[in-house]
């Protein structure tokens, strides 16, 4: 069923009047890492909604799904950050998720099928807030953003957990914002690599 989905996705985008479609979007630069181990290094054209990248060739169009892709990354000049998607299982279906903050608790986010009302778009960071679902990444198992408490930190690393408080106090952060929480995931790794480096010496 998910082949023949996929299938008529394809179909969509390369029958006729779709072919200018499947060529629309931005050309980056990145490298594609396939299932079986092969590297792609190309400029490719990324269907984010569909989860399909599509690669220009002299005697045609090459597209990967994610049947075919591992991971991949290209740099994006608009918003000036190189982008980093990995194959991931979620409710029994593989998805290609970006990381937002890496880490060993991780931030990633995957594209909405529709996009929010442009009347709700007043800036770049409701685009991204808006049109994307977060979620929190720890120990190959994925968590909705927007439900997940943090006060599960504390039970994960209760060592750490006073001076995330003390953080987040400073500086006024939600337990419940997503943007905050966002930034805590980022101190909580920050911590855990300042661990891992004075753990070494």
């Amino acid at each position: 069923m998910r082949k023949l989905l996929y299938a008529v996705g394809l179909m969509a985008l390369l029958c006729p009047h779709g072919s200018a479609q499947t060529l629309q979007g931005k050309e980056v630069s990145g490298a594609i890492y396939l299932n079986d181990g092969t590297v792609i290094i190309t400029p490719f054209i990324y269907h984010e909604k569909e989860q399909m990248i599509v690669e220009k060739k002299d005697t045609g169009l090459e597209v990967y799904t994610i049947f075919h892709v591992d991971s991949f990354f290209f740099y994006d000049t608009e918003l000036m950050w190189q982008r980093r998607f990995r194959k991931i299982k979620y409710r029994d279906r593989e998805h290609f998720f970006e990381t937002v903050t890496p880490g060993k608790v991780s931030i990633l986010r995957i594209r909405m099928v529709h996009s929010a009302p442009e009347s709700m778009i007043a800036s770049k960071a409701d685009r991204h807030r808006l049109n994307y679902r977060y979620f929190i990444f720890y120990e190959h198992e994925l968590h909705y953003l927007n439900y997940y408490h943090l006060k599960n930190l504390e039970k994960l690393f209760p060592q750490h957990w006073p001076e995330l408080l003390e953080f987040a106090q400073k500086r006024s952060l939600s337990f419940y914002k997503i943007s905050d929480k966002i930034q805590l995931i980022r101190k909580l790794n920050t911590v855990l690599d300042e661990q891992d480096t004075f753990s070494l010496q």
